[in-house]
């Protein structure tokens, strides 16, 4: 998701660095329940095995945020997905809730863009693109959370 974001800004205008403690994270991505086995994503139709949500908490000024980002994923019970389907879909969810943490708040309306949900695509589609570049190129009007 990373990789994926990073190569849709034109000057570099994101980076972002994996961390192994969360207390230094701007962004905190844990599971809801156990973990699902490694497996290669399964190439066909997309199927929801999984969801996810992003949460941010503003502080009192409501022009801050007060804490890092925090990520939740989740991989669905009640039907029966393979391992595969459940790796492709928690692909396309991470992409998608790494957007959300990028500033790309709502969902878009094309179910060709990672920003549809649940997102049907595992990459960036030229919306997706053309949105968070002109989030990267205006002015902000949140800011990020004190460092710890």
């Amino acid at each position: 998701a990373v990789t994926l974001w990073q190569q849709q800004l034109l000057y570099g205008e994101f980076r972002a660095v994996l961390v192994s403690d969360s207390a230094s994270a701007d962004v905190v991505v844990r599971w809801s329940d156990s973990v699902p086995p490694p497996a290669d994503p399964d190439p066909g139709p997309p199927v929801r095995a999984c969801g996810g949500i992003t949460h941010a908490t503003l502080d009192s000024s409501g022009r801050a945020l007060a804490d890092p980002f925090d990520t939740e994923i989740t991989i669905l019970t009640g039907t029966v997905f393979t391992p595969g389907q459940v790796e492709a879909c928690v692909r396309r969810t991470v992409v998608h809730e790494f957007g959300h943490v990028l500033g790309l708040f709502q969902e878009a309306p094309d179910t060709l863009a990672v920003m549809y949900s649940p997102p049907r695509v595992s990459d960036p589609a030229p919306i997706d693109r053309r949105t968070v570049q002109v989030l990267y190129h205006t002015a902000p009007t949140l800011a990020p959370p004190p460092r710890r």
